[in-house]
């Protein structure tokens, strides 16, 4: 009998270890794009056939319905910085600082 409750607890504890993370869809400069939030992560992805961009696992501060991603640059110059609004599962605004690098030339996280 113990060994059933310690495989039922067992069970139960790993169902509950991967929360699923907040996911928005919406358009971008050049592109559709996804919005993951999980935990204290937040990953952008945006692309077409013409261009595609990703700031993955960057650090996100949430205030009500605005996002604010920063993404450390990878060449010693400024992070990246991307603001969005979302409303429902889906962005309606964004807005992107320094994020040339992050993204193809002919798309942005503008949208």
């Amino acid at each position: 009998m113990k060994r059933m409750f310690m495989i039922a607890g067992l069970l139960l504890a790993g169902g509950t270890a991967h929360a699923a993370g907040q996911v928005y869809t919406g358009s971008f400069e050049g592109g559709s794009g996804q919005l993951e939030l999980n935990g204290k992560t937040a990953t952008l992805s945006m692309g077409s056939s013409n261009c595609m961009g990703m700031l993955g696992h960057a650090p996100f501060v949430r205030n009500g319905n605005t996002i604010e991603i920063t993404q450390p640059s990878k060449s010693h110059g400024p992070a990246c910085h991307v603001k969005l609004t979302v409303k429902g599962n889906k962005v309606i605004n964004s807005q992107e600082e320094n994020c040339s690098e992050w993204h193809g030339a002919s798309c942005s996280f503008n949208g």
